[in-house]
């Protein structure tokens, strides 16, 4: 027989405790660059905005991770040894095309006639480098909400 004081304290926490909240569930974002250093940068400041990171130095490792899995956000290099920036979209425009939408591009060759056509042609998000680590976050706000805004 439970004692009803016991039983009267239980009910009052639950109507004036709030539930516990579940931690929000963490964003997974593709980084894809050459350049180990930077990388590993990015990876830190993109944790502590409670991303699950997943590395790529290329773009054939990161077209391996797109085919594994789906990502919130791809964060790409252009200029990369062997399979650059733009091969790796346009791979995974063919074998997973609503991953597309997750795109933003990181170069430093503003001045590149390719690289600049290319970004325009697709309509990706681009931060120049070098930048500031609040442009990413803008950039990384305003694909997220347009991607709320237009679910695929």
């Amino acid at each position: 027989m439970t004692n009803s004081a016991e039983h009267k304290g239980a009910a009052k926490r639950s109507t004036t405790e709030p539930p516990p909240r579940k931690p929000a569930a963490r964003k997974t974002l593709l980084l894809v660059d050459d350049d180990v250093q930077f990388a590993k940068m990015l990876r830190v400041l993109l944790e502590g905005q409670r991303f699950e990171v997943v590395e790529a130095s290329n773009g054939a490792a990161a077209l391996r991770e797109v085919m594994a899995r789906d990502f919130d956000v791809i964060l790409c290099d252009m200029v990369m040894p062997e399979f650059p920036g733009d091969m790796f979209y346009r791979a995974v425009e063919r074998v997973k095309p609503a991953q597309c939408r997750r795109f933003i591009f990181m170069t430093g060759y503003r001045g590149d006639q390719k690289v600049v056509e290319f970004i325009g042609k697709v309509g990706g998000f681009v931060v120049w480098k070098p930048f500031e680590f609040k442009a990413l976050q803008n950039a990384i706000d305003t694909l997220q909400g347009r991607v709320r805004a237009s679910p695929a």
